[in-house]
């Protein structure tokens, strides 16, 4: 549903009177999808590598996933992120230089950790989930205590080939149709 709506949006930009706030929606929105284009590239280069893109999941909720990548004995989900600027981490919110704050980045990662394994334990598919928030952007920098288990700097986007190199089970192309 939301991409019709962005699709919507940007096909009226210039064309119509569209409010600044649905321009900036549209504007983040259009960004986001950049970063996870950029960390789609990354994937496609890991040969023999079963994920999952954009997977939508219905309960009472609507839920997004960004990519869930299926290995032999883990299965990852990566949030995206492709903020950019300076920002410090404090007390779970991540603060930008100019006084912008994002409350809980981490809140969407645990909320869909829950869902996933949900989901799994219903599929009786036996898998460790881990899950990590990559920030993208090559502009972006991040101060203050870091979680170094749940979030990925732009500085080390070489630990996901790492994570990711077990991944030849046929089981886990499986598991992506399952899913």
């Amino acid at each position: 549903m939301k991409k019709n709506y962005y699709s919507v949006i940007g096909s009226l930009i210039g064309r119509t009177y569209i409010s600044p706030q649905d321009i900036q929606k549209y504007e983040t929105y259009k960004k986001g999808k950049e970063g996870e284009r950029n960390f789609l590239e990354i994937l496609n280069s890991i040969d023999q590598l079963e994920f999952i893109y954009d997977l939508q999941l219905q309960s009472t909720q609507n839920y997004q996933f960004d990519f869930i990548v299926i290995t032999d004995k883990i299965i990852y989900q990566f949030e995206i992120k492709n903020y950019f600027g300076k920002y410090e981490f404090n007390n779970g919110n991540l603060i930008c230089d100019n006084g912008f704050v994002i409350k809980y980045p981490l809140a969407q990662l645990d909320r869909n950790d829950y869902i996933l394994n949900k989901v799994l334990d219903k599929l009786d598919i036996e898998r460790t989930i881990k899950s990590y928030i990559i920030f993208i952007n090559g502009n972006f920098s991040m101060k203050g205590k870091i979680d170094e288990e749940t979030i990925i700097l732009p500085n080390q986007l070489n630990k996901v080939r790492h994570l990711l190199n077990n991944n030849n089970s046929p089981n886990n192309s499986i598991i992506k149709t399952t899913l």
